[in-house]
């Protein structure tokens, strides 16, 4: 490190910005065994999250999750503020990239590729949703067997979401409460990450026969044959299950939120070709208190309640800088 502070401040400045952002880790290869892709990882209890399901089905990447900016700030006094300047000059820096495999219809495993800074602050989240595996496989000699018996994407009693559409909240709500972090060890360090874009995209398996592809089985024995879970259904699912959040739906009314107090968009693609754009402060505009099923309130069961919650929440996202309809 020393011979880099020898160096004249514009190549220190240039190699400083590409340190910042610089990916952490590679993307898990897809082609791994379930059990190679599994290897090491691991799910948290805390936060805890709204998710009705579990969150052992969410297994986040084994490594330490360390900002990329953070060695630069911690060798010398000078390295630190040349790079705090960079830092004032870069937009890029609230920006980060999350993988995230379903694997075998079943487990989400997240791992985070670039993170340059821990901020409260962020501006995008890209996300790549990537399928790997398929449902019928033999996992009688693993632990995770009682969950492998049937698909996440089941459907749930009495339209209530799927365990994939909880795992899929699990992680967006645990984001959003801690940051891009590994196991919370002090709850006085929740963050409350604002996002102005949320931008999903789904993947489409490479090297996988189009005649594969299928929507996902329900269980084991009901679903003959070897197929892959279809990226048309994904984007469908992830695009359905976020409109009906946001929505403020019965069955999940509390969901809702985090959308409305801590985003300005979400885009969700498939292969990079846009299937749905939400601005969160139109849909908050437009969104009515109704006892009905369609819409729920956010607590209670009063139009008092939802009206106080929604005057509430428009007052979180102008002091959290978020768009708000000047009708609003």
């Amino acid at each position: 490190m020393a011979s880099l502070m020898t160096l004249p401040r514009e190549l220190r400045d240039q190699i400083c910005k590409e340190v910042i952002l610089s990916p952490l880790t590679e993307p898990p290869e897809l082609g791994l065994s379930f059990d190679a892709i599994l290897d090491g990882r691991r799910s948290y209890q805390e936060p805890k999250t709204a998710a009705w399901s579990s969150p052992y089905a969410v297994r986040y990447q084994p490594s330490a999750i360390v900002a990329s900016v953070t060695p630069l700030l911690l060798v010398n006094h000078q390295l630190y503020a040349e790079t705090m300047d960079n830092l004032r000059t870069m937009p890029q820096t609230r920006t980060c990239d999350l993988d995230l495999i379903v694997l075998d219809e079943m487990f989400l495993c997240p791992t985070w590729i670039r993170v340059p800074v821990l901020t409260n602050n962020v501006d995008r989240v890209n996300v790549k949703f990537r399928i790997a595996g398929f449902l019928h496989q033999d996992h009688s000699g693993h632990e995770e067997r009682e969950i492998s018996r049937y698909s996440g994407f089941r459907g749930g009693f009495d339209a209530v979401p799927t365990v994939m559409a909880w795992q899929i909240y699990d992680v967006l709500d645990r984001f959003l409460t801690v940051g891009p972090v590994g196991a919370r060890t002090n709850a006085e360090a929740d963050r409350s990450v604002v996002l102005k874009t949320l931008d999903i995209d789904i993947q489409t398996p490479p090297n996988v026969e189009e005649e594969r592809f299928s929507e996902p089985g329900w269980g084991q024995e009901e679903v003959p044959g070897f197929y892959v879970l279809d990226p048309n259904y994904l984007a469908r699912f992830v695009y359905t299950q976020v409109e009906g959040m946001m929505g403020m739906h019965a069955d999940s009314p509390d969901c809702g939120k985090i959308f409305y107090e801590f985003m300005n968009e979400v885009v969700v693609s498939k292969d990079g070709q846009v299937v749905g754009v939400f601005d969160v402060a139109s849909y908050l505009q437009g969104l009515e208190y109704s006892v009905g099923l369609s819409i729920s309130t956010p607590s209670g069961k009063t139009k008092a309640v939802f009206d106080e919650w929604k005057k509430n929440t428009i007052k979180k996202r102008r002091e959290r800088g978020l768009k708000v309809l000047a009708e609003a």
